[in-house]
């Protein structure tokens, strides 16, 4: 009966954790990378930046 109890607690936290709590998905990130061949310096990471890039002449 304990583990039943504890069952239904639980599932009530996670509602009022979802319904409160604003949260970011983290996940199914699937990023088109497309550049020319004169870019220079870039690395493919999640996020978008262009930090110590150049086109090569």
């Amino acid at each position: 009966m304990l583990e039943k109890k504890r069952k239904e607690l639980m599932d009530r936290v996670q509602a009022i954790f979802y319904d409160d709590v604003p949260r970011i998905k983290f996940g199914d990130y699937f990023p088109l990378d497309a550049r020319r061949k004169e870019l220079r310096g870039f690395k493919a990471t999640p996020e978008l930046h262009f930090w110590n890039t150049w086109l090569a002449q």
